[in-house]
This record gives C-alpha cells, structure tokens and sequence, in this order.
C-alpha cells in the first residue's frame, strides 16, 4: 500500500479499484453514454451512479508529468482515457474518497485527478469513520486540493483556490476596509432585538411577551421605553422557544456540481447536512450603560411571576402517578397543574386581574407541590467509597428568580425595585446568607442575593476542591431543592475574568437549578462597549487594538460562553459526553483571529493571495507558447514530499469572524448605540482652564528645582537620578506628586528639606569638584534663587505646617482673627483653613441669632482662647502624626533622598485625620435644619459681614464656587483620583452636606451612599474615587460632574459618565450633564489633555499607570535634558522668573450669609478675580 505522504512512490501491493472508482471527466469508463451537464461541468445520473452521488465534488490535484514518476506507457493509456489509479490507496479502499483521472485540457503534461469526499454523516453504519490515520490523511489530502471550478473543467492555468467557495457569496464580502471587521465592530454591529411573540406557542408565556410590548405588564409603576420593551420581550422568547444555531464551527460552502456541504477547517469534518444546537436559554443583556438594564429585568420578572419554572425534559416524569389511596377530584386536577407547569397564579392566586381568589384551589395546589427527582448516578466499580450511596434529591419547581449582584449594588436593586414595582415578595439576603425553609422561600418573586452572601453557601473546603454538583456543594442548603425559574447575575462580566477562577461564585452558581440564566452587563469584556458606527472616524479609532488587547477580549467572551453557567454549545462541550466533541475556543477563535492573515474578499469573494495566484496564473496562460512545463510559471499546489510542510487545510475567506459574529447573536441581547443614544441625557463636556495662583506656580516650581538640582548634580547618569531606569519607582511618585500639586501642593517640601537641598547645589557650585556647562551652572544659580524664595515664604510655611489649604477670610469676627489664623498675624483678611472654621462654626453656631451672647464670649476672652488652643492642637496632631509616619516607614523609605539632596515630595498629613474625614459615617452627618422664617438680619452683626474671599488653590476656588452656585438646583458628582486631593475638598465642604464614596469604605456604606444621595435631597455633592466609578453604580440624580484632574483613558472618563448619564424613567426628569475637567495651565494637565486627544484605545488600556504612556514619558524626560537650554519652567509654561514676578493676588471667591444656614456663618456664591 503506498504512503500516504507520498501517494505516488513505489506501490508495495496491486491498486484496488473500488466499485464506480473508474471515473474519467467526461465519461465512466465501462458505462456506455456520456453524463449529463451543467454548462461544462458533468453532473453524475443518481440513479446510475448511486454511489458517487453520496460523495462532495471537492476539488482537484493538478500533477506534472515530470513530477508524476509514471511509466511513459501508464502515461499513454492517461492520454487514452483507459487509466484510473489511486492516489490515497487506503482512502480509496476504504470507500472515504472517489477518484477521477484525465489530463488538463489545457496542458496536455498536466494530469488533473477530482477527488470525491465521502461526507461524515453519510453511510456512517457501512464506513466506519473513526480511523485516527485515515482521518489525519484525508485531512492531509484536504489540504492540497484546489477547489476551483475552472480547475474542475480542466483549466489548470486559471482560478486557483485554496478553499472551498462559499455558498452564498454575499458572505464574502463581510469586513471592513482594514481587512476583517474588529471585536468591538462585531459587538456594535449585533441586530437590535425584534421580538416575534407570534412564535410563541405556550398562550401565557406569548402574552406575557405581549403585555412588555405594550409595557402594561400588571405591578410594573413605569412606562417601558421602546428598547426596553423589545429586549425584555426578546429574552422571553429566548427562555421559552428552543432556538437551533448551526454548529459554528461549521462553513456552509459549495462543491463543484452546486451541492452545499459544510465545513470544519479545525477538525477536518466534511457534512452533508448542517448540524445544529440547541441555543443557550438564557444569555447576555448587554444593553448600553443607563439603558435601564436593571427595569428590563424587573419587567421581565413581574411578567412572567404567575408562569412557573418547567423540569427539565429528561427529568420530566411522565408516567402515571400513584397514589397511596385515591385522591380527591381538585387535588388529582391540582397535581395536574403542577406537574405540567401550568400558570395559576393569575387564575386562582393573588394575580388575577379581577381580583377574585380561590383560597380552596389555592390550598389544592399547595398540597400538591411540583418537583422531579434526580437520580443518583452510578457508582463507579473502582471506587473505593463506603458507606450507602446517596439519596435521591427532589427538586421543586418555583416560579421565584434568583438575582445575585455585587455587594455595593444590593441597595441599588432595592432601590429600583421599590421604585418601578409594585405587588413583587423580595427576600434580600445580603451579609449573613441566612436562607429561610423551602416551604418559605418557594413564596418569594425574587431571592436577592449579593456576591459576598452568595459565596458563602458553599464551605471553603468543599468549594477549592471543586466537588461537582451530586456530592452536594450546598450541603442541605435548601437553594439546592429548588428549580428556579431563572438565575440572573448582574455586572455577570466578572464571571469571565480569570480572577473568577479564584471565586467561589462560578462554583455555587454551577450548583443552581434554573429554567433560564441571564448574564447582565453592559461591557462583557473591557474592550467592548458602545460605539456609533455610523461615525466612521470614530468607529476606526475605537476600534483599532492590537491582537493582545483583542485577545484578552476574546478570551473573556469565550471564558463567560463555554462556562459552566450557560453552558452554550459547543464551546461548553466536555470529553465525558457522549455523541459529540470538544470545541476548543482556543483553536477555532482565538488562534486563526490572532493569527490568520484578515484580508478583505474581492467582489468575486477571493482573498489577495488567491487573487494573485488567479492573475499570475492567468499571464501564464498568456505568455505561454506552446506545451510544456517551461511555458508557464504556474507550480502546482501539490507536489510529491509537499505534502508533508502544510498539515492543516486553509479555510475559507471570513470563516472567525462567521463562527464569533454567529456565537454573538445567539447570546447577547443589545440595541444599537444609535436607536438608544437619543433618550440619553445630552452631555455638555468641556475643559475649563484655570491660571495658577502664587502657591500653585510655587509648588509646580519646587518640583522643577529638584529635579533641576539632580539631573546636574548627578550628571544625569548616576542610579539616584530621577530617570535612571532603576528609579521607576520614584519617578512614578514623583509624577504622583505632581499630578496632586496641580490642585495643592503647598504641603510638599518642608522648609528643611528645601534649605538643604539648596545648600547642597550651592556647595556643589563652590567646590567645583564636577565640571558643568555654563548653562547648567545658571540653571543651578535660578534654582538656589527659587529655594531661597519659598523657603522664606509665610504661606508656603504654614501650609507645611499645618498640612491644610490656607484659606483667607475677611471681616473675621470683630477683627480677632489672630488666634485663629495660621500664620499667627493680625490684619484682614485672616489666612486660616477648614479645620479651624470648621471648630469655629462649633463653637459660634448655638449663638448665630443671639448677639448678646456672642458679645459676652468675646469679652471674656473665650473666643480668642479657643482660637489658640484649636491652633495648637492642630499643630501637636500633625508633630505627632509625621513622627508616626516617619519611624512607621522602612529605613529605605525613609531616606529616599537622591543626588544633590534631592527629594520626591511627600504630603504627610495626618493620616488618621485623614481617614476619619474619607470614611466618616452617614450617621455622622449633620442634617441641615431648615428654618424659613430665619432672614439675613437674624444673623448677629459681627457674624453676618464674615465673607471667605480666597483659597490658595485654583481649582478648589474654582470648583467650590460652583458647588455652592449649582447646588441648591443641581446635584453635583465630584472625580477624584488622589486621597489627598478628597481630604482637602472635604475639609472646605464642611459647609455642605456631602457624601466621599472611596474605595477603602466597605460596600454596604457605599451601597448605602448611593442610595441616600439618590433619594435625599439634603446631599447635594457626591465625592467619588474615579476607581469606583465603572461597577454598575446609578446616579442619574446628578446632572453635573467635575474631574479635578484630566483623564488619559477616554473609556474610564465615559465610564465614570455614565453613572450620572442614565435614561430616567420620567422623561420630566431627564436633564442635560454638565461636565467640567479642570486643568491648571503650566502644568501635566495640559500634556494629557493634549495626549488624550491622540490616544488609541489599546494604547490607552495598556496604561496603568500614567508613566506608561511613552509620550508622556518622553515629554518629562526631554523636560529634563532640556532644561540645559531653557530651564525646566520654560517647557511647563511656570518658569522660575515667573514665580518671582508674580503678584500674589490669588483667585478670590464673595461669599455671604444666607437664610437658612445655621450651621455656616459664611457660604461661597460667586467668583472674581
């Protein structure tokens, strides 16, 4: 038998000719008569080749006569039509291929062999197909075969293909002028929902579809949009219709006599007829952020609550029931009722419409539960397990929908539930995962669970040893007895992240019985989210990421797919089932995508290269002059000991991105951005630029002589140089400090660490030891200038001192602001700050509207006393806290001080001050107390002229005058990325009931948060770590929103958007967003504003941390080995001589009194300058 690698080498036995394997182009050698055709090509007569019928006209193999190693008279009877050989001889013998043989008619030296390819679901029974080497060397042959129809007819010089066509050439066409469609496109593009509840056949579940169509779905309080109406009419189709999807692994092609066959590339299956699954019931809602994902599900419970959840098919008993003695007429009917899943709610129950109840049909029903059982599998005979085996479980049906979420959504939910429903019974179970008896929980609509109480169902030790489900994961939990009638998972993308394999979550949910499972989610992955692609610019930018970035996405869609959760086929096939086979993600999405060339099809639905093949091919056949194999340049695909280099068989133009675009739309429910983005909110987003004030510009400035001070003195080369690659970590502090100093950075540099700084530089300029250029030597003499400057300054001092943003307050309080003052001075305005007004406002609040008392505390001398003991307690807390932090720190860290005495900068406020500020209780809030009748004149004299004219800080100055400018109309959300920049805003907002949503708070009292600023009116500003602001969090109360600092990544920025722009449910309530990014000019914020409007989104991803960006990177480098040239200011736009001549008048804010305000003697209105 010949090899398979090489088919034509020396036969060791005769050829078998199988039955009807004598085929010739034209004609069946033996059979008289030619065959019919379809323009040249002969179509063979079933019912006088029944056999040859069965099998695909693949394609052909074009054999040189030099390269043939046939005998001249072998090659003769080929010239008379009387030969026919086996190339494969066990793959002919064996009935798995046809052969035909006949020279080229266009080269009389080329032989031109069809081959016939038995499909694998055809005479399966008679050819078994389960030989591993006869599959690997049909696969093989695959491989080398061309399927053209010209080479088919006998033109071997025109057409080459290297694939099968496509059975509907429109598909060939699909991709984008890149070369294929992106990830992000295929997620944008998916159809928006059309729901056919015609298809329907059970009557309640088609009406209930109905009813969310027209949204008048009984206990819904709220008016479904239109898009909300058809996906939640859509996932009821899909959790009641069984749905077919083509096995996507599969190529729906065409052979060479018309016929469709389909196609597994990976695998090298060949079908006849297509192969089908069933799809998931359930899948993904992924609508777009504030689409109102959270009321599509709450409309989608209420309207089907009365239907109860089905047993699965292979558990349904459907035999005869018997009972122990014969059963009374209603409870026969009810066992009916329940057995078959028949809604009664809305019949006899609480549900129906004309409020009329049947409690003795009811309590039938009740006497006679619904459930199946689950047997218990067989023992295996190796085991080495005692003891009995288990019971049977028995499963009772419920018509209750489990929603599990995160713990700082669990509010969230309550929230929504009682503000759009009515009439629903809500078990919450959020901390302790108490869980009622079965009989209790089988009542509820909705069983409420948060991932942290959800987890905790299953035991640490059961659940890292990864029992499976019928050694009981759940113990005796009573969710284990229970079928309910869908499980949904809010933010459900978490569930394909690899930190999820950490979890317990995907273990417990495993272990749940649900008729349908819903992921809820508005990104499934990162790098998919809502884009217009209409917008042809911004659809290219969006979506331009390199093959890691989409790999990772495509990792995170194929890990949430082929879970265990929802189970969708084939990707969640596993090696213990029987009757199919492993779809490996890996090999059918992710390998080809990252690998395979994504060309676009021509209009003939060739790729380029078999395009140029056609064209080479064709010039061939042009320039040649006469026969032989010199006459043309075209090299057959096949050549003996070719074989060998190509083991996998090409696939058709577009075959990845058919199998991702069709594994999408079964799944994922979501409308286009174009058919939701006009019931968003309009966003009004802008920048605002601030000019520094005097500190500000001082602070940027110390930052520029340090690193001033260290690329000379260390020449910049040395390991302590800022930007020597084993500082990373201090230049990365170093750009954190920088970013804090464009709000306030007046608490960086001690007076110590500046003077000794400077006089390094100036001992280093004296000792003459390094020689430098004349231009460093003058960079160095600006620098010393500067240190000296700040060194001596009383604001710059007192801001280390105290660790506080100075504030200045005129018409303090018969003019004793002394005491009270930072700087321990007389005058008007008094510089002070927020804690001392804050102590203050104590102290002068029970006698705002009684000026005599006022006058005594002031006479005695109590007013002053207090002033200087707040003051001196502020400055022992903050001795005592550097103390701490210093000896608390590693001798390391301590002492990271770099060439030429350099230091990184470092605000050590008081930490534990800090934290009290950051994570102060709800309950600790003042509430504010309204008093009408209080007027302005009510106020005592000497309290009432207090106005707070300045801070030293632009952007606060600036972002507080709007707080208190929009807050009485508006609620306002605050971004911030730095736990100092919070503390500072904190302590000035005081004055205003606020609530700091950081990430070191638990996510009960962030949950709590939410939902008190959403619903209390009495909080007006909202403080949010940026880090916080991409979970699924809704605060569409807000309307304006202020970034202290620029973001980089525009997608973070969009995402922290969203939790304010959100569709509302009232369309009187749907206002514009107003988005303001303060950026300080001269400073970093100006560089990332203007990188963030260059920044690709996979560059952007790959930043996490500001340094990341290269061009950013660059910029503070080139900074620094600029600054030879022009000083180091002169690139930041706040040159050191501009320090030197600037006045200080910093940014004033007029403040007054106002009515109402008892617990403030003073409050921000408006700004001047």
């Amino acid at each position: 038998m010949p090899s398979v690698l090489n088919p034509l080498g020396p036969l060791a036995s005769p050829i078998c000719y199988p039955e009807n394997t004598n085929v010739q182009h034209t004609q069946i050698p033996g059979v008289g008569g030619a065959m019919p055709c379809v323009g040249d090509t002969p179509i063979p007569d079933p019912d006088r080749y029944p056999a040859l019928c069965r099998y695909i006209a693949a394609g052909c193999l074009i054999i040189e006569r030099g390269n043939s190693r046939l005998p001249d008279d072998v090659w003769a009877k080929v010239e008379r039509g009387q030969c026919d050989f086996s190339l494969v001889g066990r793959l002919v013998c064996f009935g798995w291929i046809r052969l035909s043989v006949s020279l080229a008619s266009d080269w009389p030296d080329r032989l031109v062999l069809r081959v016939y390819i038995l499909p694998d679901d055809v005479d399966n029974t008679i050819i078994p197909r389960s030989d591993p080497a006869l599959k690997r060397a049909r696969d093989v042959l695959v491989a080398q075969l061309d399927f053209s129809p010209d080479v088919w007819a006998g033109l071997t010089t025109w057409g080459h293909l290297d694939v099968p066509q496509l059975f509907d050439a429109s598909e060939a066409s699909v991709g984008s002028q890149r070369g294929g469609p992106s990830l992000l496109e295929m997620f944008n593009s998916i159809p928006s929902p059309d729901p056919n509840p015609g298809g329907i056949g059970d009557y309640d579940t088609r009406d209930a579809a109905g009813s969310l169509l027209n949204s008048c779905v009984q206990g819904l309080d709220t008016t479904l949009y239109l898009h909300q109406r058809r996906s939640a009419a859509l996932m009821v189709q899909w959790e009641s219709q069984k749905r077919l999807t083509l096995d996507p692994r599969l190529t729906k092609v065409v052979d060479n006599l018309g016929q469709p066959w389909y196609y597994d590339a990976v695998a090298g299956t060949c079908l006849r007829e297509p192969r089908f699954y069933d799809a998931p019931c359930g899948g993904i809602l992924a609508e777009e952020m504030g689409s109102g994902k959270t009321l599509i599900c709450l409309s989608l419970i209420l309207a089907t609550r009365h239907i109860p959840a089905s047993a699965p098919d292979h558990l349904r008993d459907s035999g005869v029931v018997v009972r122990p003695r014969v059963g009374s007429l209603a409870d026969m009917a009810a066992a009916y009722i329940t057995r078959n899943s028949v809604a009664w709610r809305n019949v006899f129950g609480d549900l129906a419409p004309d409020g009329l109840e049947f409690p003795r049909c009811v309590a039938a029903i009740r006497r006679n539960p619904a459930s199946y059982t689950i047997p218990v599998p067989p023992r295996p005979r190796n085991t080495r397990q005692l003891g009995p085996p288990p019971a049977p479980r028995t499963v009772h049906l419920s018509h209750a929908s489990l929603v599990v979420v995160p713990s700082n959504l669990v509010q969230q939910w309550k929230h929504e539930i009682a503000k759009h429903t009515s009439g629903l019974s809500v078990l919450t179970i959020d901390k302790d995962p108490g869980i009622p008896p079965l009989e209790q929980l089988l009542e509820y609509d909705i069983v409420l669970f948060s991932f942290s109480a959800f987890e905790k169902l299953a035991s640490p030790t059961e659940a890292e040893s990864h029992k499976p489900r019928n050694l009981g994961l759940l113990g005796n939990s009573p969710l284990d007895r229970i079928h309910f009638k869908r499980c949904i998972v809010d933010e459900g993308h978490k569930l394909g992240s690899s930190m999820s394999s950490l979890t317990r979550l995907p273990l417990v949910l495993n272990c749940i019985h649900a008729a349908a499972k819903w992921i809820v989610t508005g990104t499934p992955s990162k790098g998919l989210f809502g884009v217009e692609t209409d917008n042809e610019v911004t659809s290219r930018r969006t979506s331009e990421s390199p093959p890691a970035m989409e790999l990772d996405d495509l990792k995170r869609v194929g890990s949430i797919v082929s879970s265990s959760y929802l189970r969708m086929r084939p990707w969640a096939n596993t090696r213990s089932e029987s009757g199919d086979s492993v779809a490996s993600w890996h090999s059918y999405i992710e390998r080809p995508w990252t690998t395979a060339p994504r060309q676009p099809p021509d209009a003939d639905g060739y790729t380029q290269e078999a395009s140029a093949g056609r064209a080479s091919a064709a010039t061939a056949s042009l320039d040649r002059t006469g026969p032989g194999p010199s006459a043309g340049s075209y090299t057959p695909r096949w050549e003996p000991g070719a074989i060998s280099t190509l083991d996998v068989a090409p696939e058709p133009s577009g075959a990845v991105e058919r199998r991702l675009r069709s594994t999408l739309h079964s799944v994922i429910i979501r409308h286009r951005l174009s058919d939701v983005s006009n019931l968003l909110p309009v966003v009004d987003q802008k920048m605002v630029y601030l000019d520094g004030s005097f500190q500000d510009r001082l602070a940027l400035n110390l930052f520029s002589m340090m690193i001033i001070f260290n690329a000379v003195q260390s020449q910049r080369t040395d390991q302590d140089y800022f930007f020597h690659p084993r500082q990373r970590s201090s230049l990365s502090q170093l750009m954190s400090n920088l970013r804090q100093a464009s709000f306030f950075g007046g608490s960086f540099f001690s007076p110590n660490e500046i003077r000794k700084a400077v006089e390094t530089a100036e001992e280093f300029l004296r000792g003459g030891k390094i020689l430098i250029s004349n231009e460093d030597e003058a960079l160095l003499r600006d620098a010393i200038a500067l240190g000296r400057l700040a060194e001596t300054n009383t604001l710059k001092q007192c801001a280390n001192l105290f660790h506080e943003i100075p504030l200045y307050v005129e018409n303090f309080p018969w003019g004793a602001g002394r005491e009270w003052s930072l700087d321990f001075a007389d005058g008007d305005p008094v510089c002070t700050d927020s804690r001392l007004i804050s102590a203050l406002q104590k102290l002068l609040h029970p006698l705002v509207d009684a000026p005599t008392s006022l006058q005594l505390l002031f006479q005695s001398g109590r007013f002053q006393t207090c002033g200087l003991e707040e003051r001196a307690k502020g400055i022992q807390e903050e001795n005592r806290a550097s103390a701490a932090a210093a000896t608390s720190r590693p001798a390391e860290s301590r002492a990271k001080t770099l060439a030429g005495n350099t230091r990184l900068g470092e605000d050590s406020n008081n930490t534990k001050r800090r934290s009290s500020v950051l994570s102060k209780k709800h309950e600790d809030i003042r509430p504010s107390v309204e008093n009408p009748g209080l007027q302005e004149t009510d106020i005592a004299a000497p309290l009432a002229q207090a106005k707070l004219v300045s801070t030293a800080s632009a952007k606060l100055s600036y972002l507080i005058d709007q707080i208190v400018q929009y807050q009485e109309e508006e609620q306002i959300i605050v971004f911030y990325d730095n736990d100092n920049v919070a503390y500072y805003l904190a302590g000035v907002l005081e004055i205003i009931e606020h609530l700091i949503y950081a990430k070191g708070l638990s996510s009960q009292r962030r949950n709590q948060y939410v939902v008190t600023f959403n619903t209390n009116p009495k909080f007006r500003v909202l403080l949010m770590d940026i880090t916080q602001a991409a979970f699924g969090i809704d605060i569409q109360s807000a309307s304006r929103i202020y970034f202290i600092h620029p973001v980089l990544n525009p997608q973070v920025e969009a995402q922290a958007i969203g939790r304010a722009r959100r569709i509302s449910s009232n369309t009187k309530d749907s206002r514009p967003v107003t988005v303001e990014t303060l950026v300080l000019r001269g400073s970093v914020d100006e560089v990332v504003v203007r990188r963030r409007g260059e920044i690709t989104r996979a560059e952007a991803r790959r930043c996490r941390d500001i340094l990341d960006d290269k061009p950013i990177n660059n910029w503070i480098r080139n900074v620094a080995e600029e600054a030879v040239t022009g000083g180091f200011g002169a690139h930041t736009g706040i040159g050191i001589s501009n320090v030197v001549n600037v006045n200080v008048n910093p940014i004033r804010v007029r403040v007054r009194v106002r009515a109402g305000y008892r617990d403030a003697f003073f409050v921000i209105v408006s700004t001047w300058r």
